[in-house]
């Protein structure tokens, strides 16, 4: 973490471990203050990107409703814990010397960055809020709230509490893009004032309004992103094969980088061979990036549904080459079958074939897949060509 912050606005550690911006009595200024974690994550294709969080536009208000406190002290605006994982986020106006009722407000602006060029990452991350407050000083209520500014989708999920319902005022977040408590005492006595929303892209910008006290904030990766699993393209050895051959597929895919919170239990490839193909001949390989075996990390055998699978509990992501070899049987007709022409006259069958990737609980239970283009290995059946080696020999069919 590396951090910054005009020369009217102090920084220092509490004893709690958390780094902490502090401004002066009344502060209504031009200052600012900004947090850069570098290479705090990465993207679905492995790209690293850094969070940068910037807070502008800070006000020190007097209390509300008052005469008995004249102005606000001076005290901490942010905070930022250095020994949780993942990292809290603090907005508070809370420190020794602080007048009950005084309020505090600032902008905040999110950042997603890639580290290597800083353009900003074109999806963003959740942001989830709790403890957003309402705290009795004995004279009034003071409320924190929240403006969704911009770069939010604009869904707001709100945290349910176990007595039933939520704390927050859902009228004045659909009206306002405001999120506050609608009760009139302390909402933690029996309501969870928490939420969540998610950045549209790489940039987001909210405002903060508290009294008395903070609220904590953290940003969280999104669901795994079950639709950025690409559709494998399928390719077989383009040769004709006999009875008894090898045929051999390869399918290609991309899974997305993800951390290990968010991810499904299973990831899988799935391929329903053809039933010219011998069932105790099938061989699965897998490799990383295309080169590197990793097969022993997957386990691979024929499932309930028919299907030669090869699935795993790790988590795959990058490029993925399955290697799906298997021989054909023996003494097999070809009725129905589809033919293609061949450039010397003669003519093969179509074996179709396409592999299935996907995520989900169980190899079973894919609640995400993607299908392959369909592939044909072609096969020669009830005919030999015999090329003779002299210049006057021609081809004959046998």
């Amino acid at each position: 973490m590396t951090y910054s912050q005009s020369s009217d606005i102090a920084t220092s550690v509490s004893g709690d471990n958390w780094r902490c911006w502090s401004v002066g009595a009344n502060y209504h200024g031009e200052g600012w203050f900004e947090i850069t974690f570098t290479r705090a994550g990465y993207d679905w294709q492995g790209r690293a990107f850094d969070v940068v969080i910037k807070g502008f536009n800070i006000d020190n208000y007097g209390p509300v409703g008052s005469d008995n406190w004249p102005e606000a002290a001076a005290g901490t605006v942010f905070g930022v814990s250095l020994s949780s994982n993942p990292v809290q986020f603090y907005f508070c106006d809370n420190t020794s010397g602080w007048h009950a009722g005084s309020r505090t407000e600032m902008d905040l602006t999110i950042t997603l960055r890639y580290s290597d060029t800083h353009a900003i990452v074109p999806y963003g991350a959740n942001l989830f809020v709790d403890d957003l407050d309402i705290n009795w000083t004995g004279d009034y209520a003071c409320r924190e709230s929240i403006t969704l500014k911009s770069g939010l989708t604009g869904t707001v999920y709100v945290r349910s509490s176990a007595a039933g319902g939520n704390g927050l005022n859902e009228e004045k977040i659909r009206t306002n893009n405001v999120v506050e408590s609608r009760l009139t005492t302390d909402c933690n006595l029996e309501f969870h004032c928490g939420f969540v929303t998610q950045m549209g892209t790489g940039t987001a910008t909210i405002r903060w309004m508290g009294h008395n006290c903070g609220t904590w904030w953290q940003l969280a990766a999104v669901s795994y992103p079950s639709s950025l699993i690409q559709t494998p393209v399928k390719t077989v050895d383009d040769k004709i094969h006999f009875e008894g051959d090898t045929v051999t597929w390869k399918v290609d895919t991309f899974w997305p980088y993800s951390n290990s919170s968010n991810r499904p239990s299973t990831f899988a490839m799935t391929d329903k061979l053809d039933a010219s193909l011998d069932p105790a001949t099938v061989n699965i390989k897998v490799l990383k990036n295309g080169t590197a075996d990793v097969s022993s990390q997957w386990t691979r055998h024929l499932n309930g549904a028919g299907s030669w699978c090869a699935h795993t509990s790790s988590v795959p992501m990058g490029k993925y080459v399955f290697e799906i070899s298997a021989k054909l049987k023996k003494g097999l007709t070809f009725d129905g079958y589809g033919k293609a022409n061949l450039t010397d006259g003669g003519s093969c069958y179509l074996v179709p074939n396409k592999a299935v990737v996907g995520a989900g609980s169980s190899d079973m239970s894919l609640s995400t897949t993607k299908t392959s283009n369909t592939v044909n290995a072609k096969v020669a059946w009830g005919w030999v060509e015999v090329n003779l080696g002299s210049a006057n020999d021609s081809v004959s069919q046998l």
